[in-house]
């Protein structure tokens, strides 16, 4: 498996953990729902971006 396969799938791990917490109602949920969202949505596109470009 490539470098760039395996980051979107770290990024597609990162978001149902990101709605868990949320469903948890932890102190700060709210905010470290959308920070698992946003960090989930960023290392997808990277490894998009690293596959697109073939370099990984």
């Amino acid at each position: 498996m490539n470098a760039g396969r395996a980051l979107q799938i770290l990024g597609l791990v990162l978001l149902p953990l990101g709605l868990f917490y949320g469903f948890e109602g932890g102190p700060n949920a709210m905010s470290l729902e959308l920070g698992f969202l946003a960090a989930g949505a960023a290392v997808f596109l990277i490894g998009l971006r690293l596959q697109r470009r073939g370099g990984g």
